[in-house]
């Protein structure tokens, strides 16, 4: 996809390797790193994207952070892509990535972020699932026994 850029980590070596390396180093010591990128280009997409808030009135001088001078757009604007992506994918293995993702970001991001009625309802989706709080708790956590420690951290951040 012309929208994404792919780097692909070898744990062994610690450190980025290129496509031909990777496919001489056994699969468990490589780690996928996708980045979705935003383009100026006129690409077609999905009308909700539109309608956030955050990105109606998107500005890369504003929007756009650098995290160890890789330009990243801000938190905010992240966590609304990914609750729209909650609701917006069929496929369970992608909303297991979203909902891991999503939590990831409110959890990890140590940053403040605003509690949109779309946040609202996309952690409460997530929480009423038990199938996405097992993923995230296996994921995310790397113990799916840690079930209930996401369920309480959801239940904070709705509080």
């Amino acid at each position: 996809m012309y929208f994404r850029y792919e780097r692909i980590y070898d744990r062994e070596k610690r450190q980025f390797i290129t496509s031909e390396e990777s496919k001489k180093t056994q699969i468990f010591n490589l780690i996928y790193i996708f980045l979705d990128l935003f383009s100026n280009k006129n690409i077609p997409t999905p009308s909700t994207w539109y309608d956030l808030p955050s990105l109606a009135n998107f500005n890369v001088e504003t929007d756009v952070v650098l995290l160890q001078n890789i330009p990243v757009v801000k938190l905010d604007i992240l966590i609304d892509l990914k609750c729209i992506a909650i609701f917006a994918r069929d496929k369970s293995d992608k909303e297991n990535k979203d909902a891991c993702d999503l939590y990831a970001l409110l959890t990890y991001g140590n940053r403040p972020y605003q509690m949109t009625e779309l946040l609202r309802k996309a952690i409460q989706k997530i929480m009423s699932r038990s199938d996405l709080l097992h993923h995230i708790a296996e994921h995310v956590l790397l113990d799916a026994s840690k079930q209930n420690i996401v369920t309480n951290n959801l239940q904070k951040m709705l509080s």
